[in-house]
């Protein structure tokens, strides 16, 4: 079909005949002869795109696509129900976004060329427009009785093609399905001239068509443009085109023009009662007998009635309407199937929003956060827990989301063997929601339900298994009433794809967890390598170094002031050498042997030489402010400086320009309260605090604190000091906590046992 636009003309290949639309009254008005300026029909028929469906059909399609074990031969079955889903389906199939060129004739050929993803889209795109477009589709166009019709012939026309042996029924089908589609074309695009001629909603058989001479174009002549623009290599457009022609002309028509015109006329020789008289028409194309032909409408409307009964499709007002064909569906039961549309859409719009939160969620605890939160908002329920699974160990450790209430926090750590009687295990067992209330009735509630029933504060739990695809992640937990969990059991398919996305979400988490670690051994590995080769140049220059220090203390006297610094350096040139040697084994460093030690006469030493050395460079102060009733304690002085030392350095480069760093101790007792004086005797641990008066941590760096090589600094840093404190502390048994402020600055507090075994 070709088509010219040009200062308000049109014509059409099929017939050859122009339009003119009127600047007076914008009528079109039609006329023999051509017009010279092309434009496109998209001016003219420019909501072909957003035709409506019947809900009953978009809601079985868009259930069927949130099944993950859907097949394309089931989507393909619901969308082939449907006039407008087939054409728009048919459409993008032909659209360069494919290219797929003229090889696509079939609905089934076409959903797998475009596969679930891009039908999804399609569906929830129509059905939004729908929802929102609900009002003007309603009062136009009675959509049952439409589909009635279309889907009827639609079946007419394959046992025909089947009965006569055309080579294509599904082709048949197709095109028997879509020979209507015009007039939803015409209805959509020109409201105004439809309204003010047919009060009533329009259906086949009260479509006027005095309407299409206002606007001065066929629904037959839009509905084969539609066609004609998937450039199929077909008749398709052809039988669209002329299936309200004179028998006449059909008779010297190709097959597929015969049999769609054949099946059209069949429907409406077999409306109400059969009508043999109305059958001989297809003697006369087809050479059917009468006999033959009712029972081809009498098998099709069978199949019709089946698959309305399935897709819940009332189509018992037109099985015996009169011609006049004015029953129609009553309006409350439409009322109620487009409400259901529209909470599914509503559904649909929230639930996007939640799993586009969960592929943003970057960490364990944020996913968490965001299904909590959308459990909230999509399901109404407010007390959710998760307990995630520890494949090696085989058991089910409780966490909450942060920030949550003292009840969820107290679920954290909680341990459940996956193999207990749990309500939460035996639904990760039985990979399906279970809940605790039937149990409770009977008597059959394990200790760890009830136990957990009592801290979250509700009737019951509902336990959901978490799986990303087959494989079981974790049980997510909601406690809920009654009321809620037989709510949550109606929106089992909402609430499953919420929590198996979530599944997913935490899986992938963990997978990069796990490719972290790999890059990071990986790099220690390398940085290990580098350091076996640098480490005996390196002890070289610091053994002179150390050398010298002795020619120098001897040529001293032995009471000089300078023999107790000498002393300290001759030290530090020890540590360094350890130092060294452990980098080669950065990933698993050694541990020194405890001593010991007064904590606050070895901090002196050692902060006096980073005074020297590092403060006066940088104009930092350095204070320091002992505990002097501080117990001694049995630790490893290395350890100590070590990460002492990567503290101060961090305070330093933070500060920039200039600050104050202030180093104090205490003792704690056993709640880790500070105690001082007699008290400090039963001290358990003391502390080591190393405050600044700087900007404070990055907020990036707060979830990555301890992380080697993640730094937000520039330059030479390497981002291992923090973690290389925290490591060193940790070996010798004891730990490191932090706060940060923009006001106050960042305090660093080492926390070491008075007595301690280092870790193996």
């Amino acid at each position: 079909m070709f088509i010219w636009f040009g200062n308000g003309y049109v014509m059409f290949r099929y017939p050859p005949f122009c339009f003119r639309r009127s600047e007076s009254n914008g009528k079109w008005h039609g006329f023999q002869g051509s017009v010279k300026k092309p434009l496109t029909i998209s001016e003219l028929l420019k909501n072909f795109k957003n035709l409506p469906s019947l809900p009953q059909i978009l809601l079985r399609l868009i259930d069927a696509l949130n099944d993950e074990a859907v097949s394309l031969e089931t989507v393909s079955r619901i969308i082939s129900k449907d006039p407008s889903l087939c054409a728009k389906v048919m459409r993008l199939a032909h659209s360069p976004f494919v290219g797929m060129g003229n090889r696509i004739k079939t609905i089934d050929q076409a959903v797998i060329y475009l596969g679930i993803d891009v039908i999804k889209n399609l569906a929830i795109s129509a059905s939004v427009i729908q929802v929102f477009r609900r009002p003007e589709y309603r009062s136009l166009v009675e959509l049952n009785q439409f589909w009635f019709h279309s889907f009827t012939c639609a079946v007419i026309a394959r046992k025909i093609a089947r009965k006569i042996a055309y080579g294509y029924p599904e082709e048949a089908f197709l095109c028997g399905l879509l020979h209507d589609i015009g007039k939803l074309i015409l209805v959509v695009n020109f409201p105004k001239e439809f309204s003010s001629l047919v009060p009533s909603p329009i259906t086949p058989l009260t479509y006027p068509a005095n309407a299409e001479e206002t606007i001065g174009i066929s629904h037959s002549q839009a509905g084969a443009y539609i066609i004609e623009s998937w450039k199929l290599k077909t008749l398709m457009a052809d039988a669209v085109l002329y299936h309200h022609e004179a028998l006449k002309k059909i008779e010297e028509a190709f097959p597929l023009v015969k049999i769609v015109y054949s099946a059209n006329l069949l429907f409406h020789a077999g409306h109400g009662a059969s009508h043999p008289e109305g059958f001989a028409p297809l003697g006369v194309l087809l050479d059917l007998s009468p006999v033959e032909c009712d029972e081809i409408l009498l098998s099709a409307r069978s199949e019709v009635m089946d698959v309305a009964q399935s897709f819940e499709i009332d189509i018992s007002p037109y099985i015996q309407a009169p011609e006049s064909g004015v029953a129609s569906e009553p309006l409350n039961t439409r009322d109620s199937i487009h409400d259901r549309l529209i909470d599914r859409v509503e559904s649909i719009s929230m639930m996007n929003g939640t799993l586009q939160s969960l592929l943003t969620a970057d960490s364990l605890s944020s996913i968490l956060k965001v299904v909590e939160k959308g459990a909230s908002i999509l399901f109404d329920v407010a007390e959710v827990c998760f307990f995630l699974l520890d494949v090696e160990k085989n058991i089910l450790i409780g966490t909450a989301a942060p920030e949550g209430d003292g009840k969820k926090e107290a679920v954290n750590g909680l341990v459940i063997k996956a193999d207990s009687q749990s309500a939460i295990a035996r639904a990760l067992i039985q990979q399906k929601m279970t809940d605790t209330f039937d149990a409770d009735l009977s008597g059959e509630l394990s200790i760890i339900d009830e136990q957990l029933i009592r801290l979250i504060g509700e009737e019951g739990l509902f336990c959901v298994p978490m799986l990303a695809g087959k494989e079981p992640v974790g049980v997510m937990v909601m406690g809920v009433s009654e009321e809620l969990k037989n709510s949550l059991l109606s929106l089992s398919r909402k609430v499953t794809m919420l929590v198996n996305q979530a599944a997913i979400a935490l899986r992938m988490e963990r997978e990069k967890e796990a490719r972290i670690r790999i890059i990071k051994s990986e790099r220690l590995d390398a940085s290990a390598q580098t350091a076996r080769k640098v480490i005996h140049e390196v002890n070289n220059p610091l053994g002179i170094i150390k050398n010298y220090i002795k020619i120098l203390g001897l040529k001293l006297p032995e009471k000089h002031p300078a023999q107790d610094e000498l002393k300290i350096i001759s030290e530090e040139i020890d540590r360094v050498k350890l130092i060294m040697m452990n980098l080669s084994q950065f990933s698993k460093p050694a541990v020194g042997s405890p001593e010991l030690l007064d904590v606050n006469e070895m901090l002196a030493g050692f902060l006096s030489v980073i005074e020297k050395s590092m403060m006066m460079l940088s104009g930092v102060e350095l204070r320091f402010i002992p505990d002097e009733t501080l117990p001694k304690i049995f630790s490893v002085k290395n350890n100590i400086k070590q990460a002492l030392l990567n503290l101060v350095k961090n305070s330093v480069e933070a500060m920039g320009e200039g600050g104050r760093i202030s180093i104090s101790t205490r003792a704690l007792n056993a709640a880790g309260k500070p105690i001082s004086g007699e008290a400090a005797e039963d001290a358990e641990s003391v502390e080591i605090r190393v405050q600044d008066n700087g900007p404070g941590l990055p907020d990036p760096i707060k979830t990555h604190i301890f992380e080697p090589f993640y730094s937000t600094k520039e330059g030479e840093h390497a981002g291992l000091g923090l973690a290389i404190a925290n490591s060193t502390i940790h070996e010798i048994g004891g730990g490191i906590t932090w706060s940060s402020d923009k006001k106050s600055g960042a305090r660093f507090s080492i926390i070491l046992p008075v007595s301690v075994r280092p870790r193996k």
